[in-house]
């Protein structure tokens, strides 16, 4: 059944799936960098950060080329559906993204704590940004700031837009590294992640060979074979150098029919589950899902959409140890 929460998810989809494809057709999936140069200091900030007060500021440009006057050291950041590379950078957002009553669940552990804005109506309210009290507001991607939102925004706080920053996540977390002088540790958590892939590079290569790898995403009236092109895909085939199945290969979120999953191989499959088990069940019922190669034997493994359809440091590691521990267990 679809509702509320399926059609945010699908639209953030959607709006990944373009904006790779003109990503594609430019050569480049790299957002550009940030402007930055330091603006005069103001007298010292209280010791507890208002929006308002005097503090030392700088100035920005945007991906969007917005130039913006932002603090040095921002206290109240809000910065929906970015919780994961602030957390690795070890940045404390004031408020979390949810859609309804889904939130993040694989970073609640650290961040259970934090207030929700709702994204549920297809958006961020600016009514629910005014509410808490930020002094610095990153969209995430520009669409947010469309149809005379950015304005809104603005008028609370100074607002930075990313283009796409669900796309790359080296390049966001390196772009909100330098906004908030965290380069060192953004540096730092993309270098422990390169040396963890390179790692598990290895151990795959051993373990499986050649032998292909489909990643499968069901969800609504919809079954998704993802490839490189598509950032859950870029873990498997491009940093673990897995074999994506042919009819993945150059394609961007695939919508496939039934009928053609015996095309993916005989390799192993990723499921995506855990958003609405019913369309799992439904797949899992059917005649041709029963007869795969990799269904019949048993190299089937399941992995949690929560972090598998989330692209920051902390959602990659979880990736690749759910793959580690689906392909090459000992």
């Amino acid at each position: 059944m679809r509702n509320k929460s399926f059609i945010l998810w699908v639209s953030i989809a959607a709006i990944v799936i373009a904006l790779a494809g003109c990503g594609n057709k430019s050569g480049t999936n790299e957002a550009a960098a940030p402007s930055v140069s330091a603006s005069a200091s103001t007298d010292a900030a209280p010791s507890q950060a208002s929006p308002g007060a005097s503090e030392a500021m700088r100035t920005v440009t945007d991906e969007l080329g917005h130039e913006i006057e932002i603090p040095v050291q921002p206290q109240r950041i809000l910065a929906p559906y970015l919780e994961d590379p602030l957390t690795a950078l070890g940045v404390k957002p004031i408020a979390q993204w949810a859609n309804g009553d889904i939130v993040q669940q694989y970073l609640q552990d650290q961040i259970s704590d934090l207030p929700k804005v709702d994204f549920s109506a297809g958006g961020l309210d600016p009514e629910q940004a005014a509410a808490q009290a930020p002094d610095l507001i990153i969209l995430t991607m520009a669409v947010w700031a469309e149809n005379g939102l950015y304005e809104q925004y603005s008028k609370i706080a100074p607002t930075y837009v990313l283009k796409n920053g669900i796309q790359d996540w080296k390049t966001t977390l390196r772009t909100l590294g330098d906004l908030l002088d965290r380069s060192e540790q953004a540096e730092r958590a993309v270098a422990d992640y390169e040396a963890k892939a390179e790692s598990a590079k290895l151990k795959l290569s051993e373990a499986l060979g050649d032998q292909q790898v489909a990643l499968l995403w069901p969800t609504g009236d919809s079954l998704y074979l993802l490839s490189e092109l598509d950032y859950s895909g870029q873990l498997l085939y491009g940093d673990l150098g897995l074999k994506e199945p042919d009819i993945a290969r150059g394609q961007s979120f695939q919508n496939i029919s039934l009928e053609k999953l015996p095309d993916i191989g005989a390799g192993h499959i990723l499921l995506i589950t855990g958003y609405n088990d019913a369309e799992v069940e439904q797949l899992e019922s059917t005649s041709i899902w029963k007869s795969l190669p990799a269904v019949t034997a048993n190299r089937v493994h399941n992995v949690s959409w929560n972090h598998w359809m989330n692209n920051g440091p902390i959602a990659k590691e979880l990736n690749l140890e759910d793959t580690l521990q689906a392909l090459a267990p000992n």
